[in-house]
């Protein structure tokens, strides 16, 4: 279900972007939103903890009045700890289905150095994360682009646990959200297995996947493509001009996804729609 997000505020001049952003999503089945900021309290006493919360939860007020006029239930949320993981504490502590936030999309060398707090959500949240970047946003009309998220979506699977999971999160969208989903495996031409029985062992594997989203009501194709993940997605993005993109993460950081890579950050970098990142189960997790 996507009906309760969080959306974290910064209190800086991008959330009018991320609030007008929020006002499109009841088209994909959103009811109840919480604006939510955490004070960073470190080395702060209890009575100046109190006020500044006071002033955060005013703050958080006023903001809400921007969404007084759509049919969204808001609520606001201060608390106080630290803003790099206790964000996800607030997401479980409101029951929300999922997280809704801008980003500047830091690039991995700056994130390991000055840190990034959409990123450390998503590597660390047990809930869907919908990201937008912000330069996306002031380019477009905001509740637009995340009305017709599912226009036109593209989810890539790999087959994992986490990739399961989004295919249920997208297939649970209110009714007609999701107009056309197409799902795509990329086998990496560089690795074993590429060849034409490596195709069919992952063509064979889509086609249950594709059954499920025409079962429930969504138009759906597959298809087995060859390259590099990272770029055959970002490419297949701009081909089928998608509206928007999800994909499972297994959860790396940054200095691992430095070594290693990672298409979940890659596409929230790069990629000319919102990403939908959504984690292994709770259980799944090492």
């Amino acid at each position: 279900m996507f009906t309760s997000v969080l959306v974290p505020v910064a209190f800086a001049e991008e959330d009018s972007l991320i609030l007008s952003f929020v006002r499109g999503l009841p088209a994909l089945g959103v009811k109840r939103v919480v604006l939510g900021n955490v004070l960073d309290s470190m080395g702060m006493e209890g009575p100046i903890i109190r006020a500044a919360n006071q002033r955060i939860v005013a703050a958080l007020e006023a903001l809400a009045t921007q969404l007084a006029d759509t049919e969204l239930e808001v609520e606001v949320e201060g608390w106080c700890g630290d803003p790099m993981h206790d964000l996800v504490t607030l997401a479980a502590k409101k029951q929300c289905d999922a997280l809704v936030m801008g980003s500047h999309a830091k690039p991995p060398a700056d994130e390991i150095v000055e840190g990034s707090i959409s990123e450390t959500m998503i590597n660390h949240a047990e809930v869907p994360t919908l990201v937008a970047r912000y330069d996306l946003l002031r380019e477009g009309a905001p509740d637009a682009i995340s009305a017709s998220f599912g226009r036109r979506l593209l989810l890539a699977t790999d087959f994992s646990h986490a990739a399961w999971r989004a295919l249920e999160f997208v297939t649970s969208l209110a009714p007609g959200a999701v107009e056309t989903l197409r799902l795509v495996h990329v086998l990496d031409e560089s690795e074993s297995g590429a060849g034409e029985a490596g195709r069919e062992t992952a063509a064979a594997f889509l086609d249950p996947l594709t059954a499920t989203a025409r079962e429930r009501g969504i138009a759906a194709e597959s298809e087995v493509l060859l390259g590099d993940p990272t770029t055959v997605v970002l490419e297949e993005i701009e081909r089928w001009d998608a509206t928007g993109v999800a994909v499972g993460t297994h959860g790396r950081n940054a200095l691992q996804e430095a070594l290693l890579g990672s298409l979940p950050m890659t596409l929230l970098r790069r990629a000319s729609c919102p990403a939908l990142i959504v984690p292994r189960a709770a259980e799944d997790r090492g």
